[in-house]
């Protein structure tokens, strides 16, 4: 976190039932949907909406009621910021950089090493007896890339990350458009 506030990058924390967040994020994302001449009015709007959809709280919150952590996602508005976080932090975590949706900003997030979604979908299979063949799994960007190599059949939405797609087994349609749906039906599940 202090890497992260020195270099002024956004930041939020999730936690089981709750997301800690740094309150510009949250206007930057709600700036997003409403385009960028939004008044004020319809913009506190729109975060207070998010604060109660999303269960999303303030940083502050946090510093006053820790819990524990299971991820951080974070929004650089430059690359240098991104060098300095690997140079840092890369020691301790994998640093996912997501495919940009703007050129103003980088979002990526923080992946502790030697823990992903692939090496849980093992133990999950092993623990319920379930041979690795029998194993499907869905996925969207490059946080889903063990998981994707781990499995049986590995499905990436159309959405998906292009880097990701390159490991796919399957391609289903885009979130929006019901793709777990339709490759559920195509996969006779």
């Amino acid at each position: 976190r202090d890497v992260l506030k020195d270099l002024d990058v956004y930041y939020n924390m999730e936690a089981t039932h709750v997301t800690f967040s740094d309150i510009r994020l949250n206007r930057m994302f709600a700036l997003g949907s409403l385009g960028k001449d939004a008044n004020n009015s319809e913009l506190d709007r729109l975060v207070e909406q998010q604060k109660d959809i999303y269960n999303i709280r303030t940083l502050e919150e946090y510093d006053n009621n820790p819990l524990p952590i299971h991820k951080i996602c974070f929004v650089a508005l430059n690359e240098k910021s991104i060098q300095v976080i690997k140079e840092k932090l890369s020691y301790k975590y994998f640093i996912i950089i997501h495919e940009l949706f703007s050129v103003d900003m980088i979002n990526g997030e923080f992946i502790i090493k030697g823990t992903n979604k692939g090496n849980a979908v093992r133990q999950v299979a092993e623990y319920l007896n379930i041979p690795i063949e029998d194993t499907i799994a869905f996925g969207d960007s490059m946080n889903d890339y063990e998981m994707i190599k781990a499995v049986n059949c590995g499905v990436v939405m159309a959405n998906g990350s292009a880097k990701l797609k390159e490991h796919a087994t399957l391609i289903c349609e885009h979130i929006d458009d019901d793709g777990v749906y339709h490759e559920f039906k195509r996969l006779n599940l």
